[in-house]
């Protein structure tokens, strides 16, 4: 009977440590998850432009002449964005762009639309200028192991002989990460191959990167600093706790 009592008092005292020892690293769990969610199931972020600070398009890298611009005939919402020549003589490439975490062997649909002009009649593509999407693969380091355009010349985009002028045009690719692909570059493209000072503008709405299958949105690539911010967080709860936790795991012995 004493043999009995002492075992069911060490297993009621063993269930109540692994619970506070369960209680004592739930933080660090929660912030390994944050991280895995924060690589893994994000969207492309402001994919319609309507967040901005002042006109740069808030989560987008832009190069050139690229803003985030008012809009009346807005694909959805109230802003699109707007890309344009950079005066600087033929050619020249504007564009915006924002990284996406991907697997390699996965397929991922980039999608989005686009227009030739400013919607009310004007500021149109000139002379064989062209705008469409881009999707470069990138290792780890951020150097290119692969890209794909959906321009004019392969079915995509809009250049200066688009037909649907001042209509908004559905462009959408897919593509299969290939080995070494880290993370896929989302880009819009502004190609002003022209004589100087003749561009027009492109104007981009609406813009997704998702992979095929059900898998979802590709993953919006963390910041480092952000990352980091939040595994040294989780470093500082468990160091925080770490006697209790020693006392804990001595007192299973």
């Amino acid at each position: 009977m004493k043999t009995t009592r002492h075992k069911r008092s060490v297993t009621i005292r063993s269930v109540s440590v692994y619970r506070r020892l369960f209680l004592l690293l739930l933080p660090l769990m929660v912030v390994i998850s944050s991280i895995t969610a924060t690589e893994g199931h994000a969207a492309v972020i402001n994919g319609s432009f309507e967040s901005a600070t002042g006109n740069n398009p808030d989560d987008w890298t832009e190069f050139g002449n690229a803003y985030s611009e008012s809009d009346p005939n807005a694909q959805d919402g109230s802003r699109s964005a707007k890309l344009f020549q950079n005066f600087t003589g033929a050619p020249n490439l504007t564009g915006a762009f924002q990284d996406q975490a991907v697997t390699v062997g996965q397929n991922y649909t980039l999608s989005g639309y686009l227009r030739n002009g400013d919607g009310a009649g004007g500021d149109y593509l000139q002379a064989d200028n062209e705008a469409f999407l881009k999707i470069q693969w990138l290792n780890g380091s951020y150097v290119e192991v692969g890209a794909y355009e959906y321009a004019p010349y392969n079915g995509g985009g809009i250049d200066s002989s688009t037909a649907q002028d001042d209509q908004w045009i559905y462009n959408t690719l897919t593509q299969t990460a290939p080995a070494g692909a880290v993370y896929g570059r989302v880009t819009l493209i502004h190609n002003y191959k022209g004589s100087d000072y003749l561009g027009g503008s492109s104007w981009f709405d609406s813009v997704t990167f998702e992979a095929e299958g059900g898998g979802g949105p590709a993953g919006a690539a963390p910041e480092p600093g952000t990352a980091a911010l939040i595994l040294v967080a989780g470093i500082g709860l468990f160091g925080r706790h770490r006697g209790s936790l020693k006392r804990l795991i001595n007192s299973l012995s």
